[in-house]
């Protein structure tokens, strides 16, 4: 239900973008993002540093592109949030016990300090990636072929990094397995 929330905006966008607009599509993500961050708070007791962040942006940018009646900015959101990502698993490098990637996938993998430092790179360089593909994609074709992009591109660009990540730590490092009754 969780991961459903997650990715409720970016479908809301595409459906509203296909029976409206980018400005009636924004404004439902906008509405759609704060509702998902409404319901983790209400639900969990507490709203996810990403979702605060993700919403942020989709408020920010969502706002100006609505306010200034200009579509780019909408589009820029995914690469903000990507290089903010990579800009976080960069820095986790030096910053803390362990970095990013360790301490999200730690329950699923064991692995070396120099293993989850790859998988910490491999990620950052990622996020810069796919950042630099929204961009071009947003600029290169039409919007709506950038929408489409955004839903099954990026949200399967991401799909792959996990699973690569995951074979990774998997060759490299020790799958956990899960104790019995938690």
């Amino acid at each position: 239900m969780g991961l459903l929330l997650e990715f409720l905006p970016i479908v809301a966008f595409f459906v509203a973008l296909k029976l409206s607009d980018v400005y009636v599509a924004t404004v439902v993500a906008v509405v759609a993002t704060i509702g998902a961050a409404i319901h983790q708070r209400v639900t969990r007791g507490k709203v996810e540093t990403m979702t605060l962040v993700s919403c942020g942006l989709m408020v920010f940018f969502g706002g100006l592109t609505i306010a200034l009646q200009d579509e780019v900015f909408v589009k820029w959101k995914p690469t903000v949030l990507q290089v903010l990502l990579a800009i976080v698993f960069f820095a986790s490098r030096f910053v803390g016990e362990k970095p990013v990637a360790q301490r999200l996938l730690s329950k699923a993998f064991e692995a070396e300090r120099k293993v989850w430092l790859r998988v910490n790179d491999g990620l950052t360089l990622f996020f810069l990636f796919v950042g630099a593909l929204n961009l071009w994609v947003a600029y290169s074709f039409s919007t709506d072929t950038w929408a489409t992009f955004k839903l099954f591109g990026l949200i399967g660009l991401n799909v792959v990094a996990i699973v690569v990540a995951s074979l990774y730590l998997n060759k490299h490092g020790k799958r956990v397995e899960p104790v019995a009754g938690a």
